[in-house]
């Protein structure tokens, strides 16, 4: 069991720290607080992937960060047996979300996005101490259990509101700002040292270092932040590793689809459309459906897909790739990012992959670049001494022909792609 004298004594440095500079709302500590002692307690076991002793410079490499093999059934397992007084029923074990196990919402998640589940799994115990519960904690706290889309100070969007929304948007901030690292425009990179809010610097190992820093800036070891990161990760990857899955309950006869008295109910951002009534959003929350057409000139075809107008940000659908809020024809559309469930964006006839800015509207949000599911006419052109090309993001697309930088708005890896 950790000394909690010794805890006590490291949780005053980051409240001396914000006492000397001005500290937003939620950021004091970052998981200093946390309630669990369970989690300070040392795991000597050996975990591939994550080292033995804690370095702020490593804290879990890139092939763990990214391995998707944990199965839906794993994790329910794991919920059912948790590794705190010798095995409790974890309440997520026994969470529904839109007819699915909490299991399955946070697998599917992580999935769509390349990240392994543990990530979130552990996430969501330094977050709240969600796992080691075994009450439901207040609806409100599972509807934000990750916090997304909830600023400092501010009402939650409730776009992300629910516990697979918030799933998604976790895993979703974490593989950004892994990519991030990779492109070399986060602000957290692998290989460049930059200071914590404890503060000290920390140069990160790999991509998987650099995003959690990016999502947690602090380091505080043995108290909260990527320590505690660490080592809840560590301890639970060395109880999943003996987890006997639990399959999901059969779920009896499939109905007859054709007493579906509404077809149009499983329509999503990104699903193809003729009309506006085909693109009843509801279920994800949305109010404001609507089917965005384009003639394709090319093809002498009127193509459309399912959408929404935002301002920064859009809501994400368990069983549905991930959305972005980008810039069409100068407003704003929720669009669908390439993913396996569409394809990487084939399946949505008319459409390929582009870069394209975010809309921010007065959202307040960053300005990033993303590679979207997009009409073909909707990529952002550039010129570069008098030829003409489209812009793309050199870090997830390839270029047939040479790339000149300058000629693009965006971070460094959005180039000019000439033929």
């Amino acid at each position: 069991m950790a000394n909690p004298f010794n805890r006590a004594l490291t949780l005053l440095l980051p409240l001396v720290l914000c006492s000397l500079v001005a500290c937003a709302p939620g950021e004091i500590g970052m998981y200093a607080d946390h309630e669990e002692d369970e989690d300070f307690d040392r795991i000597t076991a050996t975990v591939a992937g994550i080292p033995n002793s804690f370095t702020r410079n490593n804290v879990v490499d890139d092939e763990i960060f990214t391995n998707t093999d944990l199965t839906g059934d794993v994790v329910q397992g794991f919920l059912e047996n948790a590794p705190y007084s010798g095995g409790i029923r974890s309440w997520l074990a026994d969470v529904e979300v839109n007819g699915q196990r909490a299991s399955d919402a946070l697998v599917a998640a992580a999935k769509a996005n390349g990240i392994n589940p543990l990530m979130l799994l552990a996430r969501l115990q330094v977050e709240q101490g969600a796992v080691s519960r075994t009450t439901r904690p207040s609806q409100r706290r599972v509807d934000y259990t990750m916090g997304c889309g909830c600023p400092d100070g501010q009402s939650c969007n409730t776009a992300f509101k629910g516990f697979d929304k918030q799933m998604e948007c976790a895993a979703n901030v974490l593989r950004e700002h892994y990519e991030g690292s990779i492109a070399a425009t986060g602000q957290w990179r692998k290989g460049r040292s930059r200071s914590t809010l404890d503060p000290l610097s920390v140069t990160p190992a790999n991509h998987a270092t650099a995003s959690l820093y990016a999502y947690t800036p602090w380091v505080l070891q043995g108290s909260g932040g990527n320590w505690l990161v660490w080592n809840v990760t560590k301890k639970y990857a060395t109880t999943l590793a003996s987890t006997t899955p639990v399959p999901q309950p059969d779920p009896g006869p499939t109905p007859d689809p054709g007493t579906d008295p509404d077809p149009t109910s499983d329509a999503w951002v990104g699903t193809t459309c003729e009309q506006d009534s085909t693109c009843d959003l509801s279920q994800g929350g949305v109010s404001d459906g609507e089917c965005l057409g384009w003639f394709d000139q090319d093809q002498g075809e009127l193509f459309g897909f399912c959408s929404n107008s935002c301002a920064g940000y859009c809501g994400d659908l368990t069983g549905h790739a991930p959305t972005f809020c980008a810039e069409i024809e100068g407003q704003g559309q929720c669009v669908a990012v390439p993913d396996a469930r569409n394809s990487f964006c084939s399946g949505i006839p008319g459409t390929e992959r582009v870069s394209k800015p975010r809309f921010v509207g007065n959202s307040g949000a960053s300005v990033v670049w993303k590679d979207v599911c997009a009409p073909k006419h909707e990529a952002v052109s550039c010129t570069s001494n008098g030829s003409a090309g489209v812009c793309v993001n050199t870090s997830t697309n390839s270029c047939s022909g040479t790339t000149v930088g300058g000629a693009c708005p965006g971070p460094s890896a959005i180039r000019c792609c000439l033929p």
